[in-house]
């Protein structure tokens, strides 16, 4: 609610974590992503107008060991191959972009996409790795950071709207179930290099349905 939330995961036995969002930018402080020191207890108020057992868990946070993270993300590449011979696998490939959960995933495709077209076209014929991994993979995240820019552009609206509580987390799934990205979790990497593969002619130009 407002840009927060409260996740938490259990370690086993009497052990959690505790993971808190909050948009609140500190005049002076720079950005980090390695998790350093932070006094959970002095932000703990923030999130009085969550549910009772939420606001439990957050007082016995604050009690507790915390880190802070940096709430940022780094540049989007357009294109997952530099220089024609250097492959961006995995994190590199798409930095700091976590919003998906998904990075192994997106570095076995990576590897996937690059293995399997050089094996089968050869460096010559695929015209070096940008011609492959590149053809299959950039397009893919760039459609992927699109997803992120409409769910920007949902969550802007709804905090300008000011919501309830209650009535913010009613409109915000709404709208996620109105959001047409559902294909990402159907993307399938085997059909994708199959597809790249069936559309490069005999000397090696790709087709236009790419």
């Amino acid at each position: 609610h407002g840009g927060k939330y409260v996740f938490t995961c259990p370690l086993g036995g009497d052990d959690f974590e505790v993971t808190a969002r909050i948009r609140r930018p500190v005049e002076g402080q720079e950005q980090v992503s390695w998790g350093r020191p932070f006094d959970f207890a002095a932000i703990a108020s923030e999130y009085d107008e969550f549910c009772e057992p939420v606001r439990r868990v957050i007082q016995l946070a604050a009690q507790g060991e915390t880190q802070e993270f940096a709430l940022f993300s780094g540049a989007r590449p357009g294109s997952v191959i530099s220089h024609g011979a250097l492959a961006l696998v995995g994190d590199a490939s798409h930095p700091l972009s976590g919003a998906f959960g998904a990075g192994a995933g997106f570095a076995l495709e990576d590897v996937y996409a690059l293995t399997h077209s050089e094996h089968r076209l050869g460096a010559a014929e695929c015209e070096g790795l940008a011609g492959g991994a590149g053809a299959i993979r950039s397009p893919h995240y760039r459609d992927l950071y699109g997803v992120l820019d409409n769910f920007a552009t949902l969550n802007s609206s709804l905090l300008a709207e000011k919501l309830p509580a209650d009535e913010e987390i009613e409109e915000r799934v709404r709208r996620v179930g109105e959001n047409k990205s559902t294909w990402m979790y159907h993307y399938e990497i085997d059909k994708a290099v199959d597809e790249f593969l069936g559309a490069v002619g005999p000397i090696g130009q790709v087709a236009a349905v790419l």
